[in-house]
């Protein structure tokens, strides 16, 4: 069983973090654009997102997105 997930709101800093990181280290986007799934979960994780927590937003925003409209999505 996978660790419990930190909640959501302490999360958003991670993900701005990583996105401005993104933003400005080219070999970092390199990787989270074009790399295995092994490379870019390494990357993550040295980034402070763990696999697991990943599954975590992943989850909750399906609840969000999905719930109720999947009808109305095509991809």
């Amino acid at each position: 069983m996978p660790p419990e997930s930190r909640p959501l709101n302490e999360l958003w800093p991670i993900i701005e973090d990583l996105v401005e990181a993104a933003r400005s280290d080219r070999a970092l986007r390199d990787v989270l654009q074009h790399g295995t799934p092994e490379q870019k979960r390494q990357a993550l994780e040295e980034k402070g997102l763990p696999f697991h927590e990943l599954v975590f937003i992943h989850r909750e925003l399906e609840q969000i997105v999905y719930q109720g409209s999947l009808r109305f999505w095509w991809w």
